[in-house]
């Protein structure tokens, strides 16, 4: 059983391209000529299905990036949940945008990350709309957005560091 080095998909024996993404495959192995060891296929053979899934599924991820920052309105960390789903957001974006310049469907791919990470919604649209019409994630992270909105101001007011910015609480920096 053989696997493509590039994206991790099963590959038939004897092929010269991954039928996946297209990569060149090589008769060699990573140990020049060597056959690989059983631990190393067992490796390729619980990775494969994940890389798979996640390039499957990288869009729905970006999606639901905010349900990722829950963690910091429940640990009652503003910050924490912040740093949470600015860097997934930005990891999601990049391996999206990996994806989409190897399809050829982006060319500027700085403009893009900085659509996706400031502006997510819009991206998911753009996105949507130059590759397969699907515009289920765009119109579900909106929803999440308008959702954490409202849990955000629902809480402001009842004791949680949501307060420290608002400038009639006693954390407020500039009392």
């Amino acid at each position: 059983m053989a696997f493509c080095n590039k994206c991790g998909s099963e590959v038939g024996e004897g092929l010269n391209f991954c039928s996946k993404c297209g990569n060149a495959l090589t008769n060699s192995s990573p140990l020049q000529g060597q056959s690989a060891g059983a631990d190393d296929m067992a490796v390729q053979q619980l990775v494969a299905p994940v890389k798979q899934w996640i390039t499957s599924n990288v869009v729905w991820l970006l999606a639901c990036v905010q349900l990722f920052g829950a963690v910091g309105w429940v640990l009652d960390n503003v910050r924490l949940g912040f740093v949470i789903v600015m860097g997934l957001t930005v990891t999601f974006v990049v391996y999206d945008l990996k994806q989409l310049k190897a399809k050829n469907v982006v060319r500027n791919s700085t403009a893009w990350l900085v659509l996706g990470v400031l502006l997510t919604p819009v991206y998911l649209f753009v996105r949507a709309a130059k590759t397969d019409k699907k515009y289920g994630p765009a119109i579900t992270n909106i929803i999440i957005l308008v959702l954490y909105l409202v849990v955000v101001v629902g809480t402001a007011g009842q004791g949680s560091s949501f307060d420290m910015y608002s400038p009639y609480s006693p954390h407020f920096p500039y009392r």
